[in-house]
């Protein structure tokens, strides 16, 4: 007889490290409560209504180094089902051959979930492609661009397309219902081995007339097929340069156009304020590999980012580029708004120093950021700034991308 209760249920912060948890029948973990950290788990032929392998009803949660296979929802979510209000991090997960019988092969999220370095794919709902459904109230950061896609998939000889992005409407009676987004993984095809053509007999060669002259192999400026050996056979292509900032430790990368539409919608279209966290959660997806394996520290600096948070190992090494600084004794206030002065400050370590114009006049304590920032470019000053206020989400991306802008000027 099948289960109806999940093998485990979590009312309580609980840490799960290097655990199996196969053939459950009604869901491998439930969670109501607590902040859940699961590493280098595995998850494998688990069967629930939602959430095979995991249910997050409340609290917190964090995957890092798990793997995800043959899940089996009988109605949403072969994988995860994320229905929590609090963040959700998947991070360098593999979540791939699961399957729903309506939506969400792999992941359903109603809440605030950020995925990177995560390989997402072959999940299937309904019979169709459907790796991850954003419900139209749901939260979603895809944090990889495509160039971090291709490096991940890179080892097991596959080519990723972008994320395919679709919409449906689940209860269509209801004339106020929204959309829903369905995000799904494909790759590129590969080049069948050609088929070498069937060497041809050769002729005889006819006697010539007339004695052969010597051929001149000096290139006729017109001869297009002609090419010295030492160059290519076709010019190369153009591939456009990567866009980077540094401040002599860590090196950001440009997102993408398309990765910023996205992390856009998934908090209420840019109208949302974002956080302190929020930021060196951006920084951290934005740096390159190198600065992330050289930076990162494994030591807590601030009293209050808990160790096990979602955040943590982005704040820590955030801190240890040298680019996010903390809020005196030893408090980072990750949840606290993010200001433009803040903001300002963080991308003015990336400027190179040099003597800015002194505009503004205030006595902000990041006055010389601002300066830095009104000489360069990066926001038009008026008599009504007020580096105190809150930023918005789309505020501070189309700040970014000017900064990114200047870097390319």
């Amino acid at each position: 007889m099948d289960s109806t209760t999940p093998f485990v249920q979590l009312n309580m912060s609980t840490n799960f490290s290097c655990c199996r948890f196969s053939n459950c029948k009604g869901g491998a973990v439930e969670s109501r409560n607590g902040n859940q950290y699961f590493f280098d788990c595995v998850f494998e032929n688990n069967t629930a209504q939602y959430g095979a392998h995991s249910r997050i009803d409340g609290g917190s949660a964090n995957f890092s180094y798990c793997v995800f296979s043959g899940g089996i929802a009988t109605i949403k979510a072969g994988a995860i089902a994320c229905y929590t209000d609090q963040e959700i991090v998947i991070e360098n997960c593999s979540i791939c051959e699961n399957t729903a019988a309506q939506y969400g092969g792999a992941i359903w999220n109603r809440g605030k979930l950020t995925i990177t370095q995560s390989k997402i794919y072959n999940n299937v709902a309904n019979g169709k492609p459907d790796d991850i459904v954003n419900e139209y109230q749901g939260e979603l950061a895809l944090m990889d661009d495509h160039s971090a896609l291709t490096a991940l998939y890179a080892e097991q000889g596959e080519i990723p397309n972008k994320w395919t992005v679709d919409t449906f409407i689940e209860d269509l009676e209801n004339p106020e219902a929204k959309s829903n987004m369905v995000f799904s993984m494909s790759f590129a095809p590969h080049d069948p081995e050609s088929t070498p053509d069937p060497i041809p007999t050769p002729e005889p060669t006819p006697e010539p007339e007339e004695p052969t002259p010597t051929p001149d192999l000096t290139p006729s400026p017109t001869d297009s097929h002609y090419r010295p050996s030492s160059r290519p056979n076709t010019p190369p292509e153009n591939k456009p340069k990567e866009i980077t900032l540094t401040n002599g430790k860590a090196v950001l990368m440009a997102p993408e156009a398309l990765y910023w539409v996205g992390y856009k919608d998934s908090r209420g279209g840019g109208a949302e304020t974002v956080t302190r966290a929020d930021l060196a959660f951006l920084l951290y997806s934005m740096m390159n590999q190198e600065s992330r394996e050289s930076l990162e520290v494994a030591t807590a600096s601030f009293d209050d980012v808990e160790p096990n948070a979602p955040y943590a190992a982005a704040i820590e090494t955030a801190h240890s580029a040298g680019i996010m600084v903390g809020c005196g004794n030893r408090r980072f206030i990750p949840e606290g708004r993010l200001t433009w002065g803040e903001l300002v400050t963080v991308f003015a370590r990336f400027s190179g120093g040099g003597d800015p114009l002194e505009v503004y006049t205030g006595e902000h304590w990041a006055k010389d950021a601002i300066n830095t920032a009104i000489s360069l470019g990066w926001v038009e000053y008026t008599e009504t700034f007020d580096p105190g206020v809150a930023v918005t989400c789309g505020e501070m991306i189309d700040f970014i991308q000017t900064v990114f802008q200047w870097a390319v000027e």
